[in-house]
């Protein structure tokens, strides 16, 4: 019975080290009193000027899900919960997605005291249809930036997109040490 007990306790450790962290963000597009998103923000660089337009939407299933239309410029909009992550850590993102245009699921990635590194975020293309999806972003440190420490969820809408998302989940999957 105890040889049982430690095998399971093992196994359960063992479990958890290859187990992802839930990244504990706005993910249902809870908006305040005046239909503004909490805890998501736009990139308001100038490079993405004119900012698009965000909205909180129901997905098909009655779910909270968002809306992210561009008016001509590529769309960065993210979450402003920075989370633990370092290089060689990857993000897992699952949701449902539909619509038009490309999406990219990503992140910006800070060094220590939020001294930006560098963002990455890889498009894939969107179709009318929602459909089931799941990335993984590996994060690769960048020859002379700083050490990657902290991050926040990026979605980038490509130029004239029109995309969909709902039952957003992001999940930090831990380097092998």
């Amino acid at each position: 019975m105890m040889k049982k007990a430690m095998g399971m306790m093992l196994l359960a450790v063992v479990a958890g080290l290859y187990a992802g962290d839930e990244v504990n963000f706005n993910k249902n597009f809870a908006t305040d009193e005046n239909g503004k998103i909490v805890q998501w923000k736009f990139n308001e660089n100038q490079e993405f000027i004119p900012l698009g337009k965000v909205e909180a939407i129901q997905g098909k299933e009655g779910n909270n899900g968002i809306r992210i239309t561009s008016t001509g410029k590529n769309v960065h909009y993210y979450c402003n919960t920075m989370f633990p992550v370092e290089s060689g850590d990857s993000l897992k993102f699952t949701a449902k997605v539909s619509g038009s245009g490309q999406l990219a699921l990503g992140g910006y990635f800070y060094g220590e005291k939020r001294v930006f590194a560098f963002g990455t975020y890889p498009f894939f293309s969107i179709t009318q249809e929602e459909q089931p999806i799941e990335k993984t972003l590996v994060i690769e440190q960048q020859a002379g930036r700083p050490a990657v420490v902290s991050g926040l969820i990026a979605l980038v809408a490509s130029a004239g997109s029109d995309i969909r998302i709902s039952d957003l989940n992001v999940e930090v999957i831990r380097k092998k040490k």
